[in-house]
């Protein structure tokens, strides 16, 4: 069935309150003719409850008469809630997944955004082996997958992000695994992974970022150690983003200096008294 010729409409967002007889008198200038809100019945220990889904179907005499629903109520309010309309799909397994499909897609875009931006805490150390720092090169991408949500990034030449790094692995040990690329400076923290909105899932990973003095960029050291194992567990390694990178360097400062005052308080004042007494 074309959506030409579909005369039954879809509505979500529907108030939970609301009942068959409400929607009908609400569509029943537009000629329709029947309207369905589904229910589920859930089953407690003791006894069971009907709980609706939140969303109706409505029959309507033609797909004019629907269409002419949709352009004027899509979005309208109806007991405080903004109404979704649009016209029934059949069902098809075709459909089930194509959306699944997407679905997919859009969840590994959404965990890489997250990563990208989840901010960094508990910073565990930082180790600095060279005193002379050259300025990283950026290099520009663009990451396209949602039409609202394009960004453009930039990636350190000489740096790469570490994930999912085994619990309690040390400076040593990533310099080991590096040392094909001569390791410069390592900076070991922690992130905090959200997996889910709806489950509040938690997770916190242990993560670096290594820099280097070689020839090979931080894309061909990613490439190059895709499958090789970080004290037998296989870890994620990618450019990083030079953001990050300052964003890490200013919490080390700022974690210097902290330390720095805990161990040299300031001196205490002279009472006015003492000073007077001395005058």
């Amino acid at each position: 069935m074309s959506s030409s010729e579909c005369t039954r409409l879809y509505i979500s967002n529907l108030n939970f309150a609301s009942d068959e007889t409400e929607l009908f008198d609400y569509f029943k200038d537009y000629g329709v003719v029947s309207v369905l809100i589904p229910s589920q019945t859930v089953r407690g220990f003791r006894n069971n409850h009907i709980r609706p889904l939140g969303i109706a179907y409505a029959e309507f005499e033609s797909p004019e008469k629907l269409k002419e629903a949709v352009e004027d109520l899509n979005g309208k309010p109806f007991k405080g809630r903004e109404l979704r309309l649009k016209p029934y799909v059949p069902y098809s397994p075709a459909n089930v997944n194509k959306r699944l499909k997407r679905r997919n897609h859009l969840l590994r875009f959404r965990l890489n955004i997250h990563e990208k931006e989840c901010p960094l805490t508990d910073l565990v150390s930082k180790v600095s082996v060279s005193n002379q720092q050259n300025e990283s090169e950026l290099l520009s991408d663009e990451e396209k997958a949602m039409a609202d949500v394009i960004k453009e990034s930039e990636f350190s030449e000489d740096t790469v992000y570490c994930g999912y790094l085994p619990k309690g692995v040390t400076d040593t040990d990533l310099r080991e695994y590096f040392k094909d690329f001569n390791p410069q400076e390592i900076w070991i923290f922690r992130t905090k992974l959200t997996r889910s909105k709806h489950f509040q899932i938690h997770r916190h990973l242990t993560a670096a970022l290594v820099s280097f003095e070689t020839d090979a960029n931080s894309h061909q050291i990613s490439e190059s150690l895709q499958k090789k194992k970080l004290l037998g567990k296989r870890i994620v390694i990618k450019p990083a983003y030079q953001a990050k990178i300052e964003e890490l360097k200013q919490l080390s400062k700022d974690k210097a200096i902290a330390e720095k005052e805990i161990v040299e308080p300031p001196a205490p004042e002279e009472p006015e008294s003492d000073k007077n007494i001395e005058e």
